[in-house]
């Protein structure tokens, strides 16, 4: 049976966060954490590298996509600037890295 461990990872108020995390974690929760949003997930650390196709609308923000080319899943909603500022945040899935990109960034285990 493999570990699996709960992994943070920081998202940017950019339309679309690309993070490296290993193939196939779960998304659990975004959140603020000391000022910033974060994304936690469910991880085995030894399976193999993929990117995450994150996107961050604010309230009223068009959101575009493909529904033949994407599942779109909304993950959660966090709250910046004391409530003022409220942002939603969708799975557009993942995709494998190549073996030269063989490396996970942007990790907190906490």
């Amino acid at each position: 049976m493999a570990e699996h461990y709960v992994f943070k990872y920081p998202l940017q108020l950019t339309d679309v966060n690309h993070i490296s995390m290993p193939k196939g974690a779960k998304l659990l929760h975004v959140g603020v954490q000391m000022d910033g949003p974060m994304l936690w997930a469910l991880v085995d650390p030894n399976q193999p590298p993929a990117v995450r196709h994150i996107r961050v609308a604010g309230t009223g923000h068009p959101i575009s996509f493909n529904e033949a080319d994407h599942v779109l899943r909304h993950v959660g909603t966090f709250l910046v600037n004391a409530g003022t500022l409220v942002f939603h945040v969708f799975d557009f899935g993942e995709m494998a890295l190549l073996p030269s990109d063989n490396k996970i960034p942007n990790v907190e285990a906490n």
